[in-house]
């Protein structure tokens, strides 16, 4: 037989429930800080990633654009044929050929010299002399551009009058622009590296691929998507803890559904309660009606049963709005879960990405509205 259960009992219930309910709200709080904790660090790790992805693709950008320029120019076919005839001699011809009117072109020695020295540098993988000449030559057309052609120096001017001539240069000023913006993104990457260091891990909206991916490059395209999934396997391999409550989000979900079965213990012991209260109110009710005098504590508890069972319901409901607040938090929880793992690794809306450029306007952040009119 049951033994009878008083006020005193779920009232003490009630005490206990409201403690695990304010230490519920405590725990939420801290999730919520958590959260934003494991927010930020997302933050930082994905600006070294995009900041690694920039480098990358800005890189072989670099060489392939030099090597482009060096093939439209007509200064390779050239260096080449010196180079087969007198491999001795080559570098010394190549400069004099330059010089030559006849040959294509007719630059002064100096200019000779520096270009000679230039196409050499890219052959050893330096590509950083040709990208200064095809910025000197970008210089002089956005001079051009805003009327501006007084601003421009001597061998600026060369540079561009005597390939403008020339019958074996075919490259375009979309070339040459899309070179600038290149070195202008390596300078512009390397203060975002520099700053990185100090704290600062918002990327430049000035570093812009939009005119390079205008080109399409396989080789760009294979080395930006290997990087990054290089990135996701080393990132998927562990789960970033927060520094406030040294757990993990799958963790948290975990203590989530512990508390949810907790409660619903609790709720099971309350109901197990009522059905006690009521099968004590049943048999004194039958000895009430076949005339067996009841004992003092026997009319207690029944004057006092409706009371009790009013408490305990009012204890089940509070428990159920308790694991109805949980069950949204471990839904929270779980598609913070999912968005953190993928957000580590791709921006926002990377997955939509149908072209090159568009990927790379997703790893960038660019900002074509800051581009000058003409480069749009």
């Amino acid at each position: 037989m049951a033994e009878p259960y008083d006020v005193l009992a779920s009232l003490n219930r009630m005490l206990e429930s409201e403690e695990r309910r304010e230490e519920m709200k405590l725990q939420s709080s801290l999730a919520l800080m958590q959260f934003a904790q494991q927010k930020r660090m997302q933050d930082i790790q994905l600006s070294g990633q995009r900041l690694e992805l920039l480098q990358a693709a800005n890189t072989q950008m670099i060489g392939n654009q030099a090597e482009a320029f060096l093939e439209e120019s007509g200064l390779m076919s050239l260096y080449l044929e010196n180079q087969h005839k007198e491999p001795q001699k080559h570098l010394n011809n190549f400069t004099k050929d330059l010089m030559k009117k006849k040959e294509g072109y007719g630059f002064t020695r100096e200019t000779a010299e520096r270009l000679a020295s230039s196409v050499v540098a890219s052959q050893s993988g330096n590509h950083k002399p040709i990208l200064a000449i095809a910025n000197e030559i970008g210089v002089h057309i956005d001079n051009s551009f805003s009327g501006r052609e007084h601003e421009s120096t001597k061998l600026q001017l060369e540079l561009f009058d005597v390939f403008q001539l020339s019958p074996n240069a075919t490259f375009t000023n979309d070339r040459i622009s899309q070179m600038q913006q290149t070195q202008k993104n390596q300078s512009l990457i390397l203060k975002e590296m520099v700053d990185f260091g100090h704290g600062d891990y918002d990327i430049s909206p000035e570093i812009s691929f939009d005119e390079i991916y205008a080109a399409s490059d396989d080789e760009i395209q294979q080395s930006l998507f290997n990087l990054s999934n290089e990135k996701s396997d080393e990132l998927q391999q562990e789960e970033v803890k927060s520094v406030v409550t040294n757990s993990t989000l799958s963790e948290d979900s975990d203590s989530i559904s512990k508390q949810m079965s907790l409660l619903s213990t609790e709720i099971a012991g309350q109901r197990e309660d009522i059905q006690n209260i009521n099968t004590q109110v049943s048999m004194i009710n039958s000895k009430k009606s076949s005339g067996v005098k009841l004992s003092k504590e026997e009319e207690e508890f029944f004057n006092r049963a409706e009371g009790m069972k009013s408490l305990a319901d009012a204890e089940i409901s509070n428990l159920s709005a308790q694991i109805e607040d949980l069950k949204e938090d471990k839904v929270k929880t779980e598609v913070a879960k999912s968005k953190f793992s993928m957000d580590r690794v791709y921006p926002s809306s990377w997955h939509q990405a149908k072209s090159i450029g568009m990927l790379g306007n997703y790893i960038l952040g660019a900002n074509r509205a800051s581009l000058p009119e003409h480069r749009k």
